[in-house]
């Protein structure tokens, strides 16, 4: 768990006190963190995606020209 997350973590359960809605608002924030890492993780997974293809492209158009030259 990182450092905001924890603090985030401490203050939703303060706020509410030691009660049952303070441990629910634990698991809102909780689960509100891993939706975000979600997204941030399937973002990137994007952009790496991208990024291959453009290397591949790359490749091909270097084989050929390697090809052309030989």
């Amino acid at each position: 768990m990182t450092a905001p997350l924890m603090d985030r973590v401490w203050d939703a359960y303060w706020d509410h006190g030691n009660t049952k809605l303070a441990l629910e608002r634990v698991v809102e924030v909780i689960q509100e963190d891993s939706k975000q890492a979600l997204l941030t993780a399937h973002v990137e997974i994007e952009r790496l995606t991208q990024l291959c293809a453009e290397l591949e492209v790359e490749l091909q158009a270097a084989g050929s020209r390697r090809l052309e030259a030989a």
